[in-house]
């Protein structure tokens, strides 16, 4: 703790400043974490002072529903690093006790991504039909350095999403059936979680919570009762997802690979695919709402087209100028 302490006095990390009214203060807390050798020996001990965000979550309200975004948080970390006038945040990370060039190199492609991406948040509407739903999908021995794999994933309640997690598994996976049901567990615990947070709000979902997968092999195995011998090593993870498809707590259902949104959270893709999964996992541009200038597109594109309908009868009926003129 003293030396994570003397690096943020030595880095000038925070001003010290009086609290005024105006402003919302955000807290901070100790996080305490294990740092293992891949034979899960004890490498180090590390603690972090880390900022509550989750404190720090502007939304707004609009008629068509309500954008959750991180402008506020973001902009000061641009003017922090003087970036205002000018993919992998979980993966720099691991470096800040020795960066290096290629680090930084990183860290301002980062900052550029999120200078012009400010605007974008969670956008958040009503939907009749009130069910969970997941995406998850693992990718296999992705970091290079220790060959460990990703799990992630993404609950959705009723359309919205409000559960996500990118994270990189604690072992390494000898195969990639092995991953696949890492995450597919992870995400299973998630769900159960989240079933049962509604069962205390006394929020009734109309059927089974769905779970997409994109690996056929493990979409079946996961509702086949014959257990191969050759699957043993994973024989935990298998069970857990087994005995609760089993009880109908949830269904694991297959999707294509140009579906699974939880891609964009794992895997470096071409900037067009990105796109379309960043914009049908429910992010927005919310540039206009955020300056104020739009409430809602619709309503304005249809009143300008009742406007533009009236100045075109009104001019046909006088005949003072040709429709073409408009």
């Amino acid at each position: 703790m003293s030396d994570e302490i003397t690096a943020l006095l030595r880095n000038g990390t925070w001003e010290l400043a009086p609290p005024s009214s105006s402003h919302n203060v955000i807290g901070c807390k100790w996080v305490f974490l294990i740092k293992r050798n891949p034979y899960h020996s004890i490498s180090r001990y590390k603690a972090r002072l880390v900022t509550k965000g989750f404190h720090q979550r502007p939304v707004l309200s609009t008629k068509s529903g309500l954008l959750l975004t991180q402008h506020k948080y973001i902009r000061d970390i641009l003017e922090c690093t003087n970036v205002v006038g000018a993919k992998e945040f979980n993966k720099l990370a691991q470096f800040m006790h020795s960066p290096t060039k290629t680090h930084w190199f990183v860290a301002k492609r980062i900052l550029r991504f999120l200078k012009y991406t400010i605007y974008h948040g969670l956008f958040l509407q009503h939907h009749q039909q009130l069910c969970v739903s997941a995406f998850t999908d693992a990718d296999w021995a992705s970091n290079r350095d220790d060959r460990t794999s990703t799990s992630t994933h993404i609950v959705y309640f009723g359309g919205n999403a409000i559960s996500w997690c990118s994270k990189k598994q604690k072992s390494v996976a000898r195969s990639s059936t092995k991953a696949e049901h890492r995450a597919l567990a992870s995400c299973t615990a998630e769900v159960l979680w989240i079933q049962n947070l509604l069962r205390e709000l006394h929020a009734k979902c109309l059927s089974s919570p769905q779970i997409f997968y994109d690996n056929i092999g493990a979409t079946y195995l996961s509702v086949d009762s014959v257990f191969h011998s050759r699957m043993k090593h994973i024989s935990i993870d298998y069970h857990i997802v087994r005995d609760h498809v089993a009880r109908g707590s949830f269904i694991v259902s297959h999707v294509s690979s140009k579906n699974q949104l939880v891609d964009a959270l794992t895997k470096p893709l071409s900037s067009i695919i990105f796109r379309q999964l960043r914009s049908k996992i429910g992010i927005s541009n919310g540039s206009t709402i955020l300056r104020g200038m739009l409430e809602n597109v619709y309503q304005i594109k249809s009143y300008w087209q009742e406007i533009r309908k009236l100045w075109k009868d009104q001019i046909l009926s006088q005949c003072t100028l040709p429709c073409q003129q408009i």
